[in-house]
C-alpha cells in the first residue's frame, strides 16, 4: 500500500506523519522561506500552476486537462489526445514540448495490450509525469526506495493555485494509461466538494472516490474504517501466501502458486488536502500513519 497526501504548507503536516513519507514534491508556496527543499529556489518558481521542486530541481508538472463527462480509461486517453496540452518548458531555446500522451509512450494510440503489457521490476510503479528546465523527463517511482524507488509514500505541498490538483489527476491518468487494474489500484480521497477525482469514478482502477468530508463528518470515520478492512484484508492474504509483501505475492501467483489466486494489487491512497481533514477530525492523523507504517 502506498499513500500520498497534499497540503497547502509545511506547517500543516504532522511530524510524526512528515518522517514516514520519503518523497516530496513542491509545488509554488505562499511564503517560500517555509520551503523544506530549498527557500531561495522556491522563490524563483513562476506564479502560476505547475511548477516545483524534488530534491532541489525545478521542473514543470504535465497538466492534462480532462473530460467532466467521461471517467473511461480510453475515452480520457481519447480526449487527451485532441486536447491542446503540450508541457513547454521555462527555456524554449533548449527545451522540447512534450505532450503527456508521449510521455507515457502512448503516442501510437491507447492499445491495452501494449500499455498494460507486465513491466519490469524496475518501471513497475513509476511514470514520468513532467520536464525539467532542459527538457528531460521528470519520473515519479512509488517503490520502495529499497527496490530503487522514492517511496512508498509521498507528500506534496502547495499553495492554492499551485497546481496540487492537477498534480494529483496527473499521476492519477498516468499510472492508469501504463498499468493494468491487476497491478494497480487507487482509493482516491478529495475533502472537498470532490472535483480533482471526479473523471475518475468509474475506471477500472479505482476502488473508491471519497469526497464532500467536509459536509458530513461521519463519513471519516467509515472512511478509516474501510481502510483499516482493505488493510487487515490484504494482511491476510500474505499471510495465506507465505508472501513478504505484494510485490512477492505477485511473483509467487505468476509461477502459479495455488495460493496466490486471486490478483493483489498494489493499492495507492491519495488524500488531497489532508491539512482540512485534520482540521476537522485531529484523530485521523493515525489513520495514514498506520498505513504508512504497513506498507506492504
Amino acid at each position: 500500500m502506498h499513500v500520498m497526501l497534499t497540503a497547502r504548507q509545511w506547517e500543516n503536516i504532522p511530524r510524526q506523519v512528515s518522517l514516514l513519507f520519503q518523497a516530496c514534491i513542491e509545488l509554488a508556496l505562499d511564503d517560500p522561506a517555509t520551503s523544506h527543499i530549498d527557500p531561495e529556489l522556491s522563490a524563483t518558481l513562476p506564479a502560476e500552476p505547475g511548477w516545483a521542486l524534488s530534491g532541489r530541481q525545478r521542473f514543470r508538472v504535465a497538466l492534462p486537462q480532462l473530460d467532466d463527462t467521461s471517467a473511461d480509461i480510453d475515452k480520457i486517453l481519447e480526449d487527451l489526445r485532441q486536447l491542446p496540452v503540450a508541457i513547454e518548458a521555462p527555456r524554449p531555446a533548449t527545451a522540447r514540448a512534450a505532450d503527456p500522451v508521449e510521455l507515457w509512450g502512448l503516442s501510437e494510440g491507447f492499445d491495452v495490450g501494449r500499455a498494460w503489457a507486465p513491466r519490469s521490476a524496475a518501471d513497475r510503479y513509476k511514470i514520468v509525469f513532467g520536464i525539467d528546465e532542459s527538457g528531460h523527463p521528470v519520473e515519479l517511482d512509488i517503490k520502495e526506495t529499497a527496490a530503487g524507488g522514492m517511496g512508498p509514500h509521498g507528500l506534496c505541498v502547495g499553495a492554492t493555485g499551485s497546481g496540487k490538483s492537477e498534480f494529483l489527476r496527473t499521476i492519477v491518468l498516468g499510472m492508469m494509461a501504463t498499468h493494468s487494474a491487476t497491478a494497480l489500484n487507487f482509493v482516491l480521497i478529495d475533502f472537498k466538494g470532490g472535483a480533482t477525482f471526479r473523471d475518475f469514478e468509474g475506471a477500472p482502477h479505482v476502488s473508491a472516490v471519497i469526497s464532500n468530508l467536509a459536509d458530513d463528518v461521519s463519513l471519516i470515520d467509515r472512511m478509516q474504517d474501510a481502510l483499516a478492512g482493505e488493510l487487515q484484508r490484504r494482511q491476510e492474504l500474505l499471510r495465506v501466501a507465505d508472501a513478504k509483501n505484494v510485490s512477492d505475492y505477485s511473483r509467487r501467483r505468476e509461477a502459479g502458486d495455488h495460493r496466490c489466486r486471486e490478483p493483489l494489487p498494489a493499492l495507492l491512497v491519495i488524500v488531497d488536502e489532508f491539512a482540512e481533514l485534520l482540521s476537522q477530525q485531529p484523530d485521523s492523523v493515525a489513520s495514514p500513519s498506520g498505513m504508512a507504517r504497513r506498507k506492504r
